[in-house]
């Protein structure tokens, strides 16, 4: 996939060049419509209205400092039409996934322990625990040093989360169902088990982009920008992740953009409101989306007498996405 050459601004901000002081020789001379329409002389409303809509054209289509250098336009399609902006954002429907990552070490699971005939649910509705034992023992073996505790003492499906989703966005695409106490294949589903592997990649990560609901697994408030702006993160961290970076660093540029991200939050400190989102924001869009599809890899280091989670992109997620 291209890939954007990126420099530090001299200013010493941290961000690149692109996305800092090269965005302010780009301001428009006027600042205010107000300005724009008082510099010129017009005869009629129409003209008004013309040089109005003009001024909010290139207004919308300006690069944003706060936005990293893209436009309000742009981002408009980066948060509402991701797979349907390739001027922005691009994903190649090629790719070859990485098969030691939890959602397609899910998905093989799934494949191999659901015959055409189906499965019998337990009592509460689950997987079976002959899919679990084996899907548990996959993650142990592939899982970072954070998180390993929950594959270790697992006691049904619903403890191992990345199974779990993978059914749960099986079911939403229509792929999967459970009917009269048994998970079976629909027709739809038996296609898609006959797909190549990235096929089946690629169809998970839209439905967990798009369609699941990321509150589902915690009991944080509900912040949808976190989820809608997936793809601005993606950004993110392809632009930053080649080195170890916190994920408060990430959780940072993203408020730059959604500053309402922790007004979302429903505390009346502020300091408050904007740690819970760091860590809603960690957890939803890393922990539990990015680290899902192995666009991520994590390592703790020492922190103020305490551990701290760090994080850089895969060389995976450069061959997933691209922004031209």
């Amino acid at each position: 996939m291209n890939k954007k050459s990126y420099t530090l601004c001299l200013c010493g901000s941290g961000k690149f060049e692109s996305h800092c002081c090269a965005i302010k020789h780009s301001a428009d001379e006027y600042e205010d419509l107000d300005a724009f329409l008082n510099a010129w002389l017009h005869t009629s409303v129409e003209e008004l209205q013309t040089s109005a809509n003009t001024f909010i054209a290139a207004k919308n289509s300006a690069p944003l400092q706060e936005f990293c250098g893209f436009s309000a336009v742009q981002m408009g399609q980066i948060l509402y039409e991701p797979f349907a902006s390739e001027d922005i954002i691009v994903f190649n429907d090629s790719i070859s996934p990485p098969m030691n990552c939890p959602v397609m070490i899910a998905m093989n699971e799934l494949v191999q322990g659901i015959p055409a005939e189906g499965v019998k649910a337990t009592a509460k509705g689950n997987l079976p625990m002959t899919i679990c034992r084996s899907a548990a023992a996959r993650f142990l073996e592939h899982s970072p040093e954070r998180g390993r505790w929950r594959y270790d003492r697992f006691r049904t499906e619903e403890d191992l989360i990345p199974l779990n989703l993978v059914r749960l966005l099986l079911g939403l695409g229509g792929y999967l169902k459970k009917t009269k106490g048994r998970f079976s294949w629909t027709k739809k589903g038996q296609k898609l088990i006959k797909q190549p592997e990235g096929h089946w990649y690629l169809e998970l990560f839209k439905l967990s982009a798009v369609r699941f609901n990321w509150g589902y697994f915690d009991g944080y408030a509900n912040v949808p920008v976190v989820q809608q702006g997936f793809a601005y993160t993606l950004f993110l961290v392809q632009a930053y992740g080649d080195h170890f970076r916190t994920e408060s660093f990430y959780a940072e540029r993203f408020l730059e953009a959604f500053p309402m991200g922790s007004m979302e939050i429903d505390e009346d400190e502020l300091d408050t409101a904007h740690r819970m989102f760091q860590s809603c924001y960690s957890v939803r869009s890393f922990d539990r989306f990015m680290m899902f599809f192995g666009l991520l890899e994590s390592t703790l280091v020492d922190a103020g007498g305490g551990k701290e989670t760090v994080i850089r992109k895969t060389s995976f997620l450069d061959g997933l996405v691209g922004f031209p």
